[in-house]
């Protein structure tokens, strides 16, 4: 459930995909931890 919020934040702010981007991969990292 975690990347799934990440990806409909993009869909909201365009301009933040750079930011959401390398956010994403960290969130993902946590993840799977």
């Amino acid at each position: 459930p975690g990347p799934a919020p990440a990806f409909a934040i993009p869909h909201v702010a365009p301009p933040q995909q750079h930011v959401l981007l390398p956010a994403s991969r960290q969130l993902t990292s946590t993840g799977r931890m």
